[in-house]
């Protein structure tokens, strides 16, 4: 059985992993900034244990291949209950994840590393991620279009 978070004897903080340089100095700003929360490092079986050596605990999570990984993922990081929930990018996913953590505080560090609270409002994500998305593919035609005016190179439709 769980404990309830006013049950604890200290508070939790957690960092989810994403393929990053900032990952140590990720965790040691969690340790500097919450220095007396357990920290847990969220990342795949097999890490290096010079760096899940910087967090309290190691939660071993399946690498992000499949939606079926990530919700197994979601709900390791559920179930640990962390009062802070960090993620490495600013990206929709991760912050998606961040908000369905169920953590009461939530964060990004960036590889400036530097602690950004994440404002939960997935409204403004899909619109961000939506209209990213638009733009790309709009941006992508038109160079293929100048490539094909130019006549310097032979594109075949696929």
């Amino acid at each position: 059985m769980a404990l309830k978070r006013k049950d604890r004897p200290m508070s939790r903080a957690a960092l989810l992993y994403s393929r990053g340089p900032h990952v140590r100095a990720a965790l040691r700003l969690l340790r500097e900034t919450f220095p007396d929360a357990e920290l847990c490092l969220f990342a795949p079986a097999g890490f290096p244990r010079e760096i899940s050596a910087l967090a309290d605990r190691h939660v071993a999570v399946p690498p992000p291949q499949r939606l079926s990984d990530a919700v197994r993922t979601l709900l390791l990081v559920r179930q640990y209950r962390p009062d802070h929930f960090a993620v490495m990018f600013p990206s929709a996913r991760l912050s998606l994840f961040a908000l369905l953590s169920g953590s009461a505080n939530r964060w990004v560090i960036a590889p400036d590393v530097k602690l950004t609270p994440l404002n939960a409002n997935p409204i403004r994500w899909l619109w961000k991620t939506l209209r990213d998305r638009v733009q790309g593919e709009l941006t992508y035609r038109r160079i293929r279009r100048e490539i094909r005016r130019s006549g310097s190179f032979k594109i075949s439709d696929h």
